[in-house]
């Protein structure tokens, strides 16, 4: 074979022997503006989990940046935004705790109290809200911490405390948070029609009669026609001297008849439950979504936030 076969292979070997230094001393440079950028771009795309560690990222190289504060908001936000709730208080707790005097923790504390409210801790997000109100002090933080109250209270189905919430917000922000629409649509709740479970119980003396008032027709006719059948059967084996079969028929028909009795009467709770969720939906049309602006890093770029209460 000839020599010449073997020079190229070699040649190309030795240039990259030779360029592996030069190569090797190149290092990629990123600083505090590009990092943060990329972060924001994560989230602004939906790419929250991703965004959590470019955000992680910046605070481990930049720790002592102006906008560390607002990093560690979004990792939170992040989270929340994600759906996981509790590495969201996790994060936010931390944030408030670590930068106590930056005007952001007391946002942080808002979406600390949104957490709650997400897994449905009620009185929990109840508690942190009103801390929120007193810390804050006047301004528009304390009227979002109120208005966040309130529709805790339409969560929960109080919807005259929900009213009173609303009407005890400043009245200089009633148009933003249209208040007046949203006390007038609350206010429709005395119109609703609830079933009593007592009476459901009641009338379940007679199998069905129970579910039909609540509304729930074929309960009440698997309901009677179970019942009615099984009454026959126990009849029918006593009349034929057939005690023990009797007997035996006779208990499972009680328990199918107690049965009955509770269910006309969890159909009526049940019933009411709708009555209210129903409601709640339809006080969503007057509903103000919090937001929060972009990320301040000192050009006014930056990801907007709606939380979706």
């Amino acid at each position: 074979m000839p020599r010449g076969c073997f020079l190229v292979p070699a040649l190309i070997v030795l240039l990259t022997i030779l360029s592996a230094p030069a190569l090797a001393n190149q290092a990629l440079t990123i600083d505090a503006d590009s990092q943060l950028a990329f972060a924001e771009s994560n989230f602004s795309q939906g790419e929250y989990y991703r965004a959590v560690s470019e955000y992680r990222r910046f605070l481990y190289f930049f720790p002592n940046d102006d906008r560390a504060p607002q990093a560690a908001l979004r990792i939170g936000q992040s989270y929340y935004l994600g759906q996981d709730y509790e590495e969201a208080q996790k994060a936010l707790e931390s944030m408030a705790a670590q930068y106590p005097q930056s005007p952001l923790a007391a946002e942080a504390s808002l979406l600390i109290c949104q957490c709650s409210v997400k897994i449905q801790d009620y009185e929990e997000a109840r508690t942190c809200l009103s801390d929120v109100v007193q810390n804050a002090g006047p301004g528009e933080l304390a009227q979002k911490a109120r208005y966040d109250a309130g529709w805790v209270y339409v969560l929960e189905g109080d919807f005259n405390a929900a009213a009173g919430v609303f009407k005890g917000m400043d009245r200089s922000v009633w148009d933003k948070y249209r208040i007046p629409a949203l006390v007038a649509e609350i206010d429709k709740a005395g119109d609703l029609q609830y079933k009593s479970p007592g009476t459901a119980g009641v009338l379940a003396v007679v199998p069905g009669l129970g579910h039909v008032y609540t509304n729930r027709y074929q309960d009440a006719a698997i309901a009677f026609l179970l019942n009615a059948g099984l009454i026959i059967a126990a009849y029918e084996s006593f009349d034929n001297d057939q005690e023990a079969l009797g007997s035996v028929i006779g208990v499972v028909g009680f328990g199918f008849y107690a049965g009955n009795i509770y269910s006309a009467a969890s159909s009526a709770h049940k019933y009411n439950r709708r009555q209210k969720a129903a409601f709640t939906k339809s006080l969503e049309q007057v509903k103000v979504r919090v937001s929060a602006g972009a990320l301040p890093d000192g050009t006014g770029q930056g990801a907007s936030l709606t939380i979706p209460f």
